[in-house]
């Protein structure tokens, strides 16, 4: 069995101490597929006619001002999931966080929060804005786990 080129090679968290190990968390967008999302958004798929606005559906790419973009705003959820899991890393991994946080990283880690809510619930990860901040929790204690971990190895 061939060996992947080293550029391709996991980053094991030990070899980068001071950064968050994106890999090592489940994030809940990790659940979206294309069937979830053909699911979800039905009429971005399949029309009553069988075909699909040139050929190709309006999910991947939106056709007029009417619909959401949708690439964007999975992008932008992706994005804020990763902001807020760095944020919590950082957060738990410093002692003085203010030297590492300051007032921007805090004011980016509530956008993330803010926007992540409706999100969650768009995308049909969450059905309401109380499962949304779980699962918001549930992003920013992986991160913070990992950070607890890596600050303290003796501790695992």
């Amino acid at each position: 069995m061939s060996q992947l080129p080293e550029e391709y090679k996991p980053i094991h968290p030990a070899s980068h101490p001071r950064r968050v190990y994106f890999p090592g968390i489940e994030f809940p967008s990790d659940a979206l597929s294309v069937k979830r999302l053909r699911t979800i958004f039905p009429n971005q798929f399949d029309t009553g006619t069988g075909n699909l606005t040139d050929g190709y559906s309006n999910l991947f790419f939106p056709v007029d001002h009417e619909r959401p973009a949708q690439l964007v705003q999975l992008a932008e959820m992706i994005s804020q999931e990763r902001v807020l899991a760095e944020y919590a890393f950082y957060h738990a991994f410093e002692s003085h966080t203010n030297q590492i946080l300051d007032k921007e990283c805090h004011e980016c880690a509530a956008a993330a929060r803010m926007e992540l809510e409706p999100l969650y619930q768009h995308f049909k990860l969450a059905d309401s804005p109380e499962t949304a901040r779980l699962l918001i929790r549930y992003v920013e204690e992986q991160g913070g786990h990992q950070g607890t971990r890596t600050a303290n190895p003796a501790r695992d």
